[in-house]
């Protein structure tokens, strides 16, 4: 039966969007490599509980017990999670990804090593998509990779399978990486800058670890590589191997490198991110300036008295009163608290490598065809749901700020304080990977009718809520 799932070796890739129509000839299978098989390493921390259990409906749900217990490893160490999954509902073919490849608005690499038998010449050459039917018609059968980023935007079942990650803040959760490697592929020894849980879901892969992050000084990059690859570790010595249903762990910057097995290696990646001080420094400018608070014009010129050169005009003065200037200014911007919660909120939601319209199978609406839609639904005439894929958190209001600020997408929505507007916001965030629609008699008094009707024609406008047609 497995054999006749892995039709990649055979045909052809086809997807189920039909990217490929032509007629193709066959190719004879492949015969399945395997790499000799390492036990887990003793040092490397086995998770002894169930993460999952399940329900009478036949539906998993996270332990809440096996949650609080890894969270003492959280951040502190590796983990592996044996039979985490074992029903893996989120898996897709190689052909499925395969097609995913081919299209505009996916992220998508194949990674090939060179030379791997030398431990000197070892070269990682790495090809952007989107990709052709025929790049994979001549797939490598050895030490090649297929990457595709953002996954769960496009199958609703690898969306599903966030939902088992709900004890981490929503816009902790970047996406969902998918990989298909033949024998021997990957990308090389490599450290992330964020947590990834990595799942197998089909094949095996071998995964090499040092069990401590690695410091910005020990950091040796191999040279001449399209891809960050590390020239050596000081002490990856601990082995592992996954299988289907297998998850492992890892916090950042801790050194790993995971080989495929076989010619049937299927791994998730997903990843935990934060933006780096670098982007939020850069998005606070951005959206200040924006704002109108006029960077440009009150940064040091008008705060230095005028000073005349006479014998050492090479020499820079005034050090001190830059800095108290510079300081001042950061300062005053950072003590307006809506502007900071305002690009805070916009930053951790706004997608960092595709563009939402990109993804939408359905024109844009007209603003008329919009607030036409969110009129019926007030009136209970249809029903609205949130868009798959949209990346939606919230900010309360508070004593400083007034406000309920909702972000979807990058995008900010003001709305006034009160226990509807907080109760939709809750829902629509809190429950963002869940299966979720608007119920608008949830929405409180028909006085705020107005107000009602201009969030759902934005979030229209903006793809983040959808017609179920259904």
């Amino acid at each position: 039966m497995e054999a006749l799932l892995f039709l990649f070796f055979t045909c052809p890739l086809l997807t189920n969007k039909s990217l490929f129509n032509k007629t193709k000839k066959c190719y004879p299978r492949r015969r399945t490599r395997m790499c000799s098989s390492i036990p887990v390493d003793k040092r490397l921390v086995y998770f002894p509980f169930s993460l999952l259990e399940k329900q009478k409906d036949a539906s998993w749900t996270l332990n809440s017990k096996a949650v609080s217990e890894f969270l003492q490893q959280y951040k502190h160490s590796p983990v592996l999670f044996r039979n985490c999954f074992p029903d893996l509902f989120f898996a897709i073919t190689p052909e499925e990804l395969a097609g995913l490849a081919c299209e505009d608005g996916f992220v998508s690499r194949i990674v090939q090593l060179c030379h791997p038998s030398s431990k000197e010449d070892k070269v990682w050459k790495v090809s952007w998509g989107p990709f052709s039917e025929e790049s994979f018609e001549n797939f490598p059968e050895r030490n090649a990779t297929l990457l595709v980023n953002d996954v769960e935007r496009a199958f609703p079942q690898v969306e599903e399978l966030l939902g088992y990650f709900r004890f981490i803040s929503n816009y902790r959760l970047d996406d969902v990486m998918l990989s298909y490697a033949t024998c021997g592929g990957g990308v090389g020894p490599h450290i992330d800058n964020y947590d990834v849980f990595l799942i197998q879901t089909r094949g095996k892969r071998k995964w090499r670890l040092q069990l401590s992050p690695l410091k910005k000084d020990e950091e040796d990059w191999l040279p001449g590589q399209d891809l960050r690859v590390l020239r050596s570790i000081p002490s990856m010595d601990v082995e592992c191997i996954l299988e289907p249903g297998d998850m492992l762990y890892l916090p950042a910057r801790y050194p790993h490198w995971g080989i495929s097995m076989d010619n049937e290696c299927m791994t998730y990646s997903v990843g935990l991110r934060l933006p780096s001080i670098e982007n939020t420094l850069l998005a606070m400018i951005e959206h200040y300036d924006a704002t109108n608070f006029s960077l440009k014009e009150t940064f040091l010129d008008e705060s230095i008295p005028c000073y005349t050169a006479q014998d050492d005009p090479g020499r820079i003065r005034q050090l001190q009163t830059m800095r108290t200037k510079l300081f001042k200014e950061i300062r005053y911007l950072l003590a307006d608290e809506l502007n900071f919660r305002s690009c805070i909120g916009k930053l951790l939601t706004t997608p960092t490598r595709w563009d939402v319209t990109q993804l939408r199978d359905e024109e844009t609406l007209s603003e008329e065809e919009a607030e036409n839609l969110a009129n019926e639904f007030w009136l209970g005439h249809i029903v609205l749901e949130r868009t798959k894929g949209c990346k939606a958190a919230y900010i309360p209001s508070s004593k400083k700020v007034s406000n309920i600020l909702l972000f979807v997408d990058g995008i900010e929505y003001r709305l006034p304080k009160g226990k509807p507007f907080l109760r939709f916001v809750k829902a629509f965030c809190d429950k963002q990977i869940q299966p979720w629609r608007l119920d608008c008699r949830s929405l409180g008094p028909k006085k705020l009718r107005g107000l009602w009707i201009h969030l759902f024609k934005s979030l229209l406008l903006h793809h983040s809520l959808e017609l179920v047609t259904k």
